[in-house]
Parts: C-alpha cells; structure tokens; sequence
C-alpha cells in the first residue's frame, strides 16, 4: 500500500463508459505522467486503487459516475441577465468558458440563452458519467535521486526530452 507523499509514474487513458477518451498519457507527451499519492491529482477512488498497486502493473478499472467526477447536480445550474454579462451576445452555446464567481474562476458550459438571459452549467464536464481507467505503473519514486532522474528523462542534455528518440524537440 503506498502511503501520502509516494510519487508514482504510470501511464492512464481515462474514458467515459461510452468510449470517449479524455486523459492518454500516451498520446498527449509521449512520457509517462506523474502524481504524488494524496494529493488529490486524480479523483479519491482511482487514486485508492493506484495506491494498491506495483511497478509493472497493469489494472483497467470502472467507476461509478458518483465515485468518479460526481453526479450531475441540477442546483449547479444559473440564470444570469445578458446585462450583467459583457458582451453576452458572443458566447458559444454548448461550449465552456471562465468566469471570474466568489470561488475565483471557474469553468462554465453556456447552455442556452434567449434574448435577455442565459444559463450557465457549473457541473464538471463528466459529471454524471460512469469512468474506466487504464493504469499502467511504471515506476514508483522513492527518493530524491528518482526526482533528478525524472529531470534528465524530460530535460536530457538541454536538446529535447532524453528518452533517446528522436521527437524533433
């Protein structure tokens, strides 16, 4: 069981139930990504299920749309006057945009507006939706001589990433 603080490197593809990918590790760096247990970088029940495993092994795991990114939450929803919003004319229906609120900013889907208001969804993109998980554990990182190996990995020599592939970087 790995405890608070462990750094661990692994590769993960998150994706809805239905099949959309969100998170590929492998395609979005080409290196693996890296999360400190208990820091919440990952939601509470993935992170639980991480901390079971080992260096080199594989898991695919389903979550529960509650025990993933939440439930949808119809109270999250707001209607706000187009004369409170600037330029409320130019927001794109169906799409997210930041806004400053009292938490600071957050990320809101504009899902309709009429002539003299609009609705703002403050639910997080996959709430509601059931998630898989493909976890890979490549190493965990113990000490800080695994922090500056992970330094030459993504930095090598000062000329790209050092994986010793040829990326054009």
């Amino acid at each position: 069981m790995l405890p608070d603080g462990a750094r661990v490197r692994l590769h993960m593809i998150q994706k809805t139930e239905d099949g959309r990918t969100f998170v590929d590790t492998h395609v979005q760096g080409v290196v693996a990504d890296e999360i400190v247990i208990g820091r919440g970088e990952v939601f509470r029940a993935l992170e639980d299920e991480i901390r079971t495993m080992e260096a080199g092994e594989k898991r695919t795991m389903r979550f529960d749309a509650a025990d993933a990114y939440g439930e949808r939450d119809e109270s999250l929803k707001e209607i706000i006057a187009k004369a409170d919003f600037p330029r409320a004319d130019e927001l794109p229906l169906g799409h997210y945009i930041i806004v400053r609120t009292s938490n600071g900013q957050e990320r809101v889907l504009v899902t309709e507006a009429d002539e003299d208001h609009l609705l703002f969804d403050y639910n997080p993109e996959l709430a509601g939706h059931n998630i898989i998980c493909e976890v890979e554990v490549i190493k965990i990182l113990e000490d800080e001589s695994d922090l500056s190996k992970r330094e030459e990995y993504f930095y090598g020599d000062g000329d790209g990433c050092g994986c010793g592939h040829g990326h054009g970087h």
